[in-house]
């Protein structure tokens, strides 16, 4: 049987049309993990220069300025200011030595420069929790900071990041102290300032023995745990004479004075 040479054609275009739609790649996930500082309330951004007498200055935090990934130097250090604030560079003019001036010498609140890793770490793990960081993606997250969201982190202090990523460290908090062994310190929990981060951290040496255990508490002792003694029995003396005779009477009494008497002597010393 001859066959249409336009069915043909036809039947080859869908094939190959079918065939593509399969073999597709998916979109390419951006790099990113939706972190959005502006939408998380920040408003400015806190800095030092590499100035002597530069101290922390604070610029406004412009999300509509993108930073550059490649550029001339004059061009990428317009976009990074406009974007953190004046100064805020680390592409700063170039001196008649060829060096850059007044350029980005440190975030002031936020871990030193050395550990932007941590900033880093840190919105990868908020990301893979699930917790919301005010943004979205166009495309599917990553998973992976940007660039940019790292340093917009940086730049704007919001240490909420890192504080909470730091908690699930150990060392970082009393509860989840980093256990060591040291010859210097006795044994059990410790807190030592630690330069690299610049915060105390919390250990537990581990080296050493441990104190003996506590006496057992009992009741003889004198402890809140125990319940207090039964109080004495009030010392009442003997009976006075005007009272026995009266009850030998059957509280017959001959007057308001003796009636007045005997109230008061059974109020502290009841008989029965």
């Amino acid at each position: 049987m001859k066959i249409n040479p336009y069915l043909r054609r036809l039947t080859i275009m869908v094939a190959v049309t079918l065939f593509g739609v399969w073999a597709a790649p998916s979109p390419p996930a951006t790099a990113s993990v939706g972190y959005d500082a502006f939408a998380r309330g920040k408003r400015q951004t806190f800095y030092e220069t590499d100035n002597i007498s530069s101290g922390e200055r604070t610029g406004t935090f412009n999300p509509s300025s993108q930073l550059l990934a490649a550029g001339t130097r004059d061009a990428m250090r317009i976009a990074w200011e406009g974007r953190y604030g004046v100064g805020s560079s680390p592409y700063g003019t170039l001196g008649t030595d060829g060096q850059p001036v007044g350029t980005l010498k440190r975030w002031t609140r936020a871990p030193n420069n050395e550990l932007r890793f941590v900033v880093e770490n840190a919105l990868a793990w908020w990301h893979s929790t699930g917790r919301p960081l005010g943004g979205s993606c166009s495309l599917p997250c990553s998973g992976v900071p940007s660039e940019q969201e790292i340093t917009d982190a940086q730049a704007t202090g919001d240490a909420a990041i890192w504080e909470a990523w730091w908690a699930t460290q150990p060392g970082f908090t009393e509860a989840l102290p980093q256990h060591v062994s040291r010859v210097d310190k006795p044994y059990g929990p410790f807190t030592e300032f630690v330069t690299f981060w610049s915060r105390n951290m919390f250990f537990f040496n581990d080296l050493g023995t441990p104190p003996p255990p506590p006496p057992p508490v009992t009741c003889d002792s004198c402890c809140p745990a125990c319940p207090p003694p039964p109080a004495p029995a009030p010392s009442c003396g003997p009976v006075p004479p005007f009272v026995r005779k009266t009850i030998d009477k059957g509280n017959r009494l001959t007057s308001k004075r003796a009636w007045t008497a005997v109230q008061a002597w059974f109020a502290t010393c009841p008989v029965s």
